[in-house]
């Protein structure tokens, strides 16, 4: 829901997006990569898939150092100015999802790319029921979107990603 919400967020600015996704073992690589897929159809965007090698299937919801892994996956492709959309929110529980994390990469992506490439969060200081409001208020098709730590179908229900979904009533 949050990354939908970033893609529908960029394109309303007018700027020009590619997407990207990262298979890095998830339990739920498969379902995500699909919900990549036909979200960017329906926004008529283009979409990167870049694969991690990792010698073990991340079984678990929680990857400590999944958004740094996700954030150096981007730049790898040698993307080196513009917006890097992140979907963060306040409610993530998640260390590695707020301002203290964005701002340690920004400045981690200066030393490479000297300003050029900025973080961009837009819903950070917003609840998860202002994301999803914000979806619900701009047509984005959230039933595109797959949000289970587990890879599920149906979603599990239980992990935080679903207990979100949950929360805001999707």
């Amino acid at each position: 829901m949050d990354s939908a919400a970033c893609l529908a967020f960029a394109i309303s600015r007018g700027e020009s997006v590619d997407a990207i996704h990262v298979q890095y073992g998830q339990a739920a690589a498969a379902r995500e990569l699909q919900a990549s897929e036909a979200l960017c159809e329906h926004f008529a965007v283009s979409l990167r898939v870049v694969q991690l090698g990792r010698p073990y299937a991340v079984t678990a919801g929680y990857l400590a150092g999944r958004n740094l892994l996700l954030i150096s996956a981007a730049v790898s492709q040698e993307i080196e100015t513009g917006l890097l959309y992140l979907g963060f929110h306040l409610d993530a529980a998640y260390p590695d999802c707020g301002t203290a994390f964005v701002s340690a990469m920004q400045k981690v992506l200066d030393v490479y790319h000297g300003g050029a490439l900025q973080l961009f969060s837009p819903f950070l200081a917003s609840r998860k029921a202002t994301v999803a409001a914000y979806c619900v208020q701009n047509d984005v098709p959230l039933g595109l979107s797959y949000s289970c730590e587990l890879g599920t179908v149906p979603p599990c229900g239980e992990c935080m990603s679903c207990r979100d979904r949950k929360a805001v009533g999707v």
